[in-house]
């Protein structure tokens, strides 16, 4: 289902089905890399945009905001 931007197009749709359209979903950026500190520093931003989404502001590396 994922689609990744090619020399042609580099701005592109990550998908071929239009999830974006849906108001009942969150997509997260995929990480091509591996090292010690990926997962606290990824929990941590993703504990961090749960209290933002709580307290109703702005969400932290949004991409293409609604």
């Amino acid at each position: 289902w994922y689609k990744y931007p090619t020399h042609s197009s580099r701005v592109a749709m990550p998908s071929k089905f239009p999830f974006h359209e849906l108001d009942n979903i969150t997509m997260t950026p995929h990480a091509s890399a591996w090292t010690e500190e990926l997962f606290p520093r990824r929990n941590r931003v993703i504990a961090q945009n749960l209290d933002l989404i709580q307290q109703n502001k702005k969400l932290k590396n949004v991409v293409w905001p609604s």
